[in-house]
C-alpha cells in the first residue's frame, strides 16, 4: 500500500473501528487493534525513526505479513524452543501481556510474538 497509514481509513470504510494507536518501541511501530470476528487483527504501522518495522517494509517492498502473536499454553515449551534457536527466553511486557519476541532473522522473515498466560508464571 503506497500510504500505509491510510489503512485505517480503509478499515473504517468497511465498518471496522481501529483502536487508538499504541507505541511499540521494540518494533519501532504504532499498533492498532481492529475487532474482526471471531478475534482481533493487529495493524502494525511504521513509527517515526529506525526499527525492525522499517527494516521489514524495506525488504518486502511494502508487501507481506510482518508477524503474528500467539497465546501459548506453556511458558516452558516456548522457553525450550527459544533456547533451541539460541535466543534468551527474555519475556517483556507487550500489548496483550508478557511476550517473547522471536525476530524475523530466526523465523523466515516473520516476527513471532508468544504471549504467556498469566497463570503460567
Amino acid at each position: 500500500m503506497p500510504e500505509p497509514h491510510r489503512a485505517l481509513d480503509h478499515f473504517a470504510a468497511m465498518g471496522l473501528q481501529a483502536s487508538p494507536g499504541r507505541t511499540c518501541p521494540r518494533l519501532g511501530a504504532l499498533a492498532h487493534e481492529i475487532p474482526v470476528a471471531p478475534g482481533q487483527s493487529l495493524l502494525i504501522l511504521e513509527a517515526d525513526g529506525p526499527g525492525p518495522t522499517r527494516e521489514f517494509i524495506a525488504t518486502r517492498a511494502d508487501a507481506g505479513v510482518m508477524g503474528v502473536s500467539l497465546l501459548v499454553e506453556s511458558e516452558a515449551a516456548i522457553g525450550a524452543r527459544a533456547a533451541a534457536l539460541e535466543l534468551a527466553p527474555d519475556w517483556h511486557p507487550g500489548l496483550f501481556g508478557d511476550s517473547l519476541i522471536v525476530p524475523g532473522s530466526h523465523a523466515m522473515g516473520l516476527y513471532l510474538e508468544f504471549i504467556r498466560p498469566a497463570s503460567s508464571h
